[in-house]
C-alpha cells in the first residue's frame, strides 16, 4: 500500500509541476517541495468550531515536526472540520514554520482513499494544500502541494491519534 501511495505521489507530483511550469504566474520561481512530517492529530471536543460547517461536535488539532524542502527542520500546526463519517475534511487552515522562523501558509482539503474500518487501522487521506502566503522568503508565496496523511487510529475512544505525512508539489516564491 505505501509502496503504490509513494508512486502515486511522485506521478502527482509531475503533474502539479508541470501544470505550475506551464501557468507560469507572477514570480517565475517556481521549486518542486517535498518532504515528510510525523506527530499528532487530536480530537478537541471543546471547540464547537465545526457545528455549523460539519455539524461535528470537534475540531481536529494536528502538531508535527520533520524535514521539507526550502525549509529545514520543521513544524506543522493546523486545524480543520471532518464529517460525522470521516470521509471528507474540510476548511483545514495550516502553518508551516521553518527551521529559521520563516512561515508558509496552507488551506486544505482532504478526503479519504483508504476504506474505513475498525480500530486498530491506518486511515489514509489524499489532501490538497494550497499555499496562501507566508512570512519571512515565502511572503506572497503560492502553490499547490499534495500530500498523503496517514492517521493511526487505535480506538475510537482514545482523542489523539498518531499522524504521518508525505508532501510533493510546487511552492512559487
Amino acid at each position: 500500500m505505501k509502496r503504490k501511495s509513494v508512486q502515486f505521489l511522485l506521478t502527482l507530483t509531475l503533474v502539479i509541476f508541470s501544470v505550475t511550469v506551464a501557468g507560469g504566474g507572477n514570480n517565475d520561481h517556481p521549486r518542486p517541495f517535498k518532504g515528510n512530517m510525523s506527530g499528532e492529530a487530536v480530537f478537541d471536543f471543546s471547540s464547537d468550531a465545526c457545528l455549523p460547517v460539519t455539524n461535528a461536535p470537534w475540531q481536529t488539532v494536528s502538531n508535527l515536526s520533520g524535514n521539507l524542502t526550502h525549509m529545514g527542520r520543521s513544524e506543522y500546526f493546523s486545524t480543520h472540520c471532518s464529517t460525522l463519517d470521516g470521509t471528507s475534511l474540510v476548511n483545514g487552515v495550516a502553518t508551516l514554520v521553518a527551521a529559521n522562523g520563516d512561515e508558509i501558509w496552507l488551506t486544505y482539503t482532504a478526503e479519504l482513499i483508504s476504506p474505513l474500518l475498525p480500530p486498530p487501522v491506518v486511515l489514509v487521506y489524499l489532501v490538497e494544500n494550497v499555499v496562501v502566503g507566508g512570512t519571512g522568503r515565502f511572503e506572497d508565496a503560492s502553490g499547490e502541494i499534495a500530500s498523503l496523511a496517514y492517521v493511526t487510529i487505535e480506538a475510537f475512544t482514545d482523542p489523539s491519534s498518531p499522524l504521518d505525512f508525505d508532501f510533493a508539489g510546487t511552492i512559487i516564491y
